[in-house]
């Protein structure tokens, strides 16, 4: 009982970490398909960043992370845990309360850190 416990929050944490790691990854993807596409330079680079501020990418950063995590979590449920969603959904709600813990408890480093990266 105690091993089958350790043994879920061991892969409830890899999860969450891998589907940062991921997450990351997806918005290099975003990014790079965005340079390719739209036949990107480094003036429409600070164009663009202009124009979504540091909210936006913000916000780019929380949608990869979630899809992400709910990549993952599909593929742990069918793959790990036999079809049980239960564990599915507990592995979503632990890594969006994980994210937004971060958010809140780092917040202030967070936003100097922005406020760095995007002068007005």
């Amino acid at each position: 009982m105690i091993l089958d416990i350790l043994s879920l929050f061991i892969t409830v944490l890899a999860s969450i970490y891998l589907a940062l790691l991921v997450s990351v990854l997806l918005l290099m993807l975003f990014f790079h398909m965005k340079r390719i596409i739209q036949h990107m330079d480094e003036g429409k680079w600070i164009a663009y960043f202009n124009t979504i501020k540091a909210k936006g990418l913000m916000m780019r950063m929380m949608v990869s992370f979630f899809v992400s995590l709910v990549l993952i979590a599909v593929f742990n449920t069918y793959v790990l845990w036999q079809g049980n969603m239960m564990y599915g959904g507990l592995l979503v709600a632990c890594g969006v309360f994980h994210i937004l813990f971060k958010l809140y408890t780092k917040k202030a480093a967070y936003a100097e850190k922005i406020k760095n990266q995007f002068p007005k």
